[in-house]
């Protein structure tokens, strides 16, 4: 009997633990970036996701015509050539803080538009090439906005690629979090004052 106990007690405390340690996944506004990141500066220490899986899709069509000058025919070649680049909602992506070159910068462009609304733009990677990131902007003046995908046409790797993805809304940025709860509760009785004390 007392070892079925402890045994529970064990499964008890151990089930807690794991509660405690448990990682979420948020997503990325402003707000948060104040709250749970502490500012522009630690956005470089975070690890981040896409809301929903993306594809990358290059189509290259050229034509070559040329005579070929034993039979004077027009001879032509069709060179189509397709490229396709999957990033899963589970793949992990980091700011880009530098390129392949070796150029060191924030990841981060601030800025105010036309309007006069303050815009942030991040940067991320989700592959090795350094120079191959995705670009998320958000109304930096709103707490609450996501950080949605900037463009339907991505630069990757010297490429154009367009990006498509499932559904009309826009593919978002999340980010993970280590949220521990640690409460203290303090109970007493008031011991009350006599005259004199």
């Amino acid at each position: 009997m007392k070892k079925s106990i402890l045994l529970f007690a064990v499964v008890v405390v151990f089930g807690g633990f794991i509660l405690s340690s448990c990682a979420s996944i948020k997503i990325l506004t402003p707000g948060t970036i104040d709250d749970d990141i502490a500012g522009l500066q630690n956005l470089a220490n975070c690890q981040y996701f896409i809301s929903k899986d993306v594809t990358l899709n290059f189509l290259s069509d050229n034509r070559q015509t040329g005579i070929n000058e034993a039979s004077g025919v027009v001879e032509a070649q069709r060179i189509i050539t397709r490229r396709t680049i999957k990033i899963a909602s589970s793949t992990p992506g980091i700011l880009q803080t530098r390129n392949s070159k070796g150029e060191t910068f924030y990841g981060y462009h601030q800025f105010t538009g036309d309007t006069g609304r303050e815009f942030l733009s991040l940067s991320i990677l989700f592959e090795e090439d350094d120079d191959n990131a995705i670009v998320f902007q958000a109304f930096y003046d709103d707490k609450n906005d996501r950080f949605e995908l900037f463009k339907d046409e991505i630069n990757y790797g010297g490429l154009t690629y367009k990006i498509t993805y499932d559904g009309d809304e826009f593919p978002y940025l999340k980010y993970k979090i280590m949220e521990r709860t640690r409460e203290q509760n303090e109970a007493r009785k008031a011991k009350g004052r006599k005259i004199g004390s």
